[in-house]
């Protein structure tokens, strides 16, 4: 059996698979009838067995005799310490170190024997840890403790800003301005929220700036009292139907009650005239009427203009000692005509109640035509005066 590995706990390089404590033979003394040796605890590996000790131990050297070494042995099977005056290797055993008399007992000489394997080679692998473990710079390829300190605590130049594209450290002026941000409207300056998380702003300039409640707050004033106002306040005319809401309207040409009267496609409204409204008559009882007169000027198909399309045109005319002549005009189809009345027959053959033109008014869109050419002239005849009533 041999060591394996040797450690001394946390030392750099070394591997983990090493003792804690190696089990090394810290001291010996005589007590006047025995050497105590005293072994330090540990935890290592001996080829495929692990010995693991939790505590200092003690081996007795009973009846030692001068000038004698003594050869101290960790047994692996048990985890127990011997003794042998033999530097022979002990069958299952790994030397730990040496414990040496001399001329009296009290003359004791403690060797570490740990580093002498069992094949006779006679190699010393603990000095070469040893004094790896107590190098002032072991590994010379890696920065010392007081390098990283003073890496640590370095600025400048040691700890390249960030930039858009590399990361690295915060510049001064980034800080400068991380220090300086405010809930405040500071130009310049981040803005960042205060306890309640608000933050300000100056007053909008731009279509683009940020509003401010003030600026709302306006606005919606404005909404409020546009809203509530007993009248549409808009003196520039800028109300269209359009603007006007749908349930304010009447439908183009309807009566609905309680809306504003829309025009229908003929322009007119659909403000029928209720009995109420005529006196207790229904309106199908009434008809429009208007009177007037002319100066025939012997024109063909002249318009007689009325104001609205007539059901009923009477015409007359008086031509004095000729007679008074009357005609009836009608968009019901009934043909009428001209007729002399109180004609005394000075003029021509003319008797009373003779139909002397069969071309009565006729009827149009907005009031009547007559006619002043040739026989069919009566009702427009040059420099003659015509009165006329039209019901519709």
């Amino acid at each position: 059996m041999f060591f394996d590995r040797f450690t001394n706990g946390g030392a750099p390089g070394i591997s983990a698979e090493r003792l804690n404590e190696p089990f090394d033979v810290r001291s010996a003394a005589y007590d006047g009838s025995k050497i105590v040796v005293t072994i330090g605890r540990g935890r290592a590996r001996y080829g495929d067995v692990t010995v693991s000790k939790a505590a200092v131990s003690t081996l007795d050297i009973n009846a030692p005799a001068p000038n004698t070494t003594y050869y101290i042995w960790l047994r692996l099977s048990d985890s127990t310490f011997q003794y042998t005056t033999n530097a022979a290797a002990a069958t299952g055993c790994v030397l730990l170190g040496t414990v040496a008399t001399g001329a009296t007992l009290s003359q004791i000489t403690v060797a570490d024997g740990r580093s002498m394997l069992p094949d006779a080679m006679g190699r010393k692998a603990l000095d070469v840890v040893e004094s790896h473990i107590g190098a002032g710079d072991p590994h010379p390829q890696y920065a010392l403790d007081s390098d990283l300190q003073s890496h640590r605590t370095a600025g400048g130049s040691e700890h390249p800003a960030a930039t858009g594209s590399v990361a690295g450290f915060m510049a001064a002026a980034d800080k400068a301005k991380l220090d300086a941000s405010t809930s405040a409207a500071t130009a310049g300056a981040i803005m960042q929220r205060d306890a309640q998380g608000r933050a300000k702003v100056a007053a909008p300039a731009a279509a683009d700036d940020i509003a401010r409640k003030d600026t709302v707050d306006a606005v919606s004033t404005s909404l409020t009292t546009h809203k509530t106002a007993a009248t549409i306040d808009h003196p520039d005319g800028s109300v269209t139907l359009a603007k006007i809401a749908s349930a304010a309207l009447t439908s183009p040409g309807g009566t609905e009650a309680g809306r504003i009267p829309v025009t229908n496609a003929s322009g007119r409204v659909g403000a029928a005239a209720t009995a109420d409204q005529l006196g207790g008559v229904a309106a199908s009882a009434y008809c429009r009427q208007a009177s007037g007169s002319y100066v025939g000027d012997g024109a063909a198909d002249r318009v007689i203009t009325v104001g609205f399309r007539p059901k009923l045109v009477v015409l007359g005319s008086d031509w004095g000692g000729a007679g008074f002549y009357w005609g009836l005009g009608s968009d019901t189809g009934v043909s009428c005509g001209m007729y002399a009345v109180g004609t005394t027959g000075t003029t021509g053959s003319v008797t009373a109640g003779e139909v002397i033109d069969t071309q009565a008014p006729i009827i149009t869109a907005n009031g009547f035509q007559v006619d002043g050419v040739g026989g069919s002239g009566w009702t427009n005849y040059s420099g003659k005066t015509y009165s006329w009533v039209a019901f519709g």
